[in-house]
């Protein structure tokens, strides 16, 4: 799987129909493809605070985020935009987003819950996980200072 830049808009068109809600510009978006060029995923970057500050993700594309996918993620947050950490969110009940994010071997840190965040309804709240600058190295080789 590579992470290919979306420069026509259609991995944020498709990712937008399977999140059900737009995406909202501005956004760096790239497409999660197979090596026959088939679209499988969406990494969409937003809300960059700039160099030093944090900068969110949204992942989209289930059973596709493998090492490589992750490499070139951490490579664009923390190389490209110098961030200092990726902040991601999820559903409290989206459980197969929860084990993900919360296997420790990922890097991330539970940071905090989010009430009510995604709506009122139970499990409506956002969980929310961070991927620190120093956590990173793992995914890059320990490539960034």
């Amino acid at each position: 799987m590579l992470l290919v830049e979306d420069q026509e808009n259609k991995v944020a068109e498709w990712a937008g129909l399977v999140l059900g809600k737009p995406i909202i510009q501005p956004a760096k978006i790239f497409g999660v493809v197979e090596d026959d060029g088939l679209l499988k995923g969406a990494a969409i970057f937003n809300d960059y605070q700039g160099p030093g500050g944090n900068i969110e993700l949204t992942y989209v594309g289930p059973g596709t985020l493998t090492k490589n996918v992750m490499r070139q993620m951490a490579e664009f947050a923390f190389v490209a935009c110098n961030a200092s950490r990726v902040t991601l969110k999820t559903m409290r009940s989206n459980l197969v987003a929860r084990k993900l994010l919360g296997n420790k071997k990922h890097g991330l840190v539970h940071e905090c819950v989010l009430k009510r965040y995604y709506s009122t309804e139970k499990g409506g709240d956002a969980l929310v996980f961070v991927l620190s600058r120093d956590h990173a190295k793992r995914w890059l080789g320990g490539s960034i200072e």
